[in-house]
């Protein structure tokens, strides 16, 4: 009978551990998976009123730049672009 008891406690002692041990793994997966949106979301948000760096439109990078940069620089090249062919 003693015995019995012995082996149950046993039984309880390791399923408490295991638990204890899924349990901890579990918390260190979340604080990975919180810890990595914080870097995406800084990441990310840093471009928000910007374009994404090397982004490229006709042959002009405009990565980095506001929206309104980024009018500026296409109609500058368009401009001197078709300012070059009348001149020929």
């Amino acid at each position: 009978m003693a015995l019995n008891t012995i082996n149950k406690n046993n039984n309880k002692k390791k399923k408490n551990n295991r638990r204890k041990s899924v349990l901890l793994i579990v918390r260190i997966l979340g604080s990975l998976v919180v810890l990595q949106s914080v870097i995406m979301h800084n990441a990310i948000s840093k471009y928000e009123p910007k374009i994404y760096p090397e982004v490229w439109a006709n042959d002009i990078n405009i990565g980095g730049k506001t929206k309104e940069e980024a009018k500026k620089a296409l109609v500058k090249n368009h401009s001197d672009v078709i300012a070059k062919k009348t001149s020929l």
